[in-house]
């Protein structure tokens, strides 16, 4: 794709166009070579954000089922695990923001949560290693852990190291402790809540 005087991928224009680039894995999952093709874009995302091209622009990576991806299960060299972990170490300076998804938090890679994430929205977490991780990395108190434990269909917490900014009857507050809600449920084909 040539796009001015600059050739690239896909992902590239879809950048240039000021569009968000979501990574939809589900149909590289099960292939051999996923790992290689997702590394590839996410490489690709982090060069093109050193380019002048896109010296002012700011982006998003958001992967869904970052687990699925790279995690603490990984037997071989997994280079979009590589990838990632560049993204959550110099993102930042690149102008990249990451937003991922999981649903199992202690497979997460150490490299990965050792980057520093400012918000986390967790929902029930049926396994105690998990709950225990992740009160230890936001250094959470054991209420913290109970209401993890108790959280029900669509209930999450907000937890955040910075603070979040609430409304509510029109008055305006931040705070940086836990914020238990709910979420609004995705518009699917999924069993009715």
């Amino acid at each position: 794709i040539q796009i001015e005087n600059f050739l690239s991928n896909p992902l590239s224009a879809i950048m240039y166009s000021n569009a968000i680039p979501v990574l939809m894995t589900g149909d590289l999952i099960t292939k051999k070579y996923k790992s290689a093709v997702i590394a590839y874009y996410i490489n690709a995302l982090f060069q093109n954000q050193q380019l002048e091209e896109f010296r002012k622009k700011n982006t998003y990576l958001i992967l869904d089922e970052l687990t699925t991806i790279c995690s603490t299960e990984d037997r071989e060299s997994n280079p979009a695990k590589i990838a990632i972990i560049n993204v959550v170490a110099r993102g930042r300076m690149n102008r990249i923001g990451m937003i991922y998804s999981t649903q199992y938090y202690n497979k997460i890679p150490s490299e990965i949560k050792a980057a520093k994430m400012n918000y986390l929205f967790t929902f029930f977490q049926p396994y105690k290693g998990a709950i225990t991780e992740l009160t230890k990395d936001f250094n959470l108190d054991s209420s913290a852990y109970k209401e993890i434990k108790t959280l029900k269909k669509f209930e999450c917490l907000g937890i955040t190291n910075e603070k979040f900014v609430c409304y509510k009857n029109g008055e305006k507050w931040e705070t940086d402790s836990t914020i238990r809600g709910y979420i609004i449920p995705p518009v699917s084909r999924h069993k009715k809540a």
